[in-house]
This record gives structure tokens, sequence and C-alpha cells, in this order.
């Protein structure tokens, strides 16, 4: 976790510190401005998403409930959530559902 908050982090901040430069490079009597980086969200984005926070929610009632102990059918549950939230984005993308969506 600590990876991907780091590496999303600092390279979203890189490419803020590039666009104003360059802003800065084309017009240098303008003072810096920083903005943020634009990301497209899609619907498998938004579904992925979901599923992410209510696996973690599941984890953050079942864990403690279970002595801190990750069972075999835990395990399998989380493959489950993962095995449903991963075939209906794919029906998503196949279908073409929620494609009309602007961003």
């Amino acid at each position: 976790m600590l990876n991907i908050l780091l590496g999303i982090g600092i390279g979203g901040f890189w490419m803020m510190l590039q666009d104003a430069k360059r802003r800065h490079f084309k017009h240098p009597k303008r003072p810096f401005g920083y903005k943020p980086y634009k990301i497209a969200i899609g619907p498998t984005l938004a579904i992925s998403a979901a599923v992410l926070l209510l696996t973690l929610g599941i984890l953050l009632v079942v864990v403690p409930w279970n002595m801190w102990i990750l069972t075999r059918k835990l395990g399998l549950g989380l493959i489950c959530l993962w095995m449903i939230g991963t075939t209906v984005n794919v029906m998503v993308e196949v279908s073409g559902a929620w494609s009309d969506i602007s961003y």
C-alpha cells in the first residue's frame, strides 16, 4: 500500500510540477500556477473502487471478530468477492453499459 500511495503521490506531484514549468516557460510573466492532474473516472474504475471499499469494510469487521486469524473460509470469501467484481467489470466493458457517461 505504501508503494502505491508513494508511487501515485510522487508521480502526480511530478506531473503537476512539469505542467507548471511548461506553462511558466510559455508565459514567463505569469506566476506559477499549479493545477490538479485530471483523471477520467470510468465505470470500471468506479466498480473497482466500490469492490475495494466493500472488501476493506468486510475485513475491518470480520478479522477482529475472528480473533485476528485469517482462515481459509475468509480467503475463499475474498476470492469470490474479487471474482464477482472482475466479472462485473468484464461484463460492463464487453457490453458497453454505462458507456454514455461523460467525464
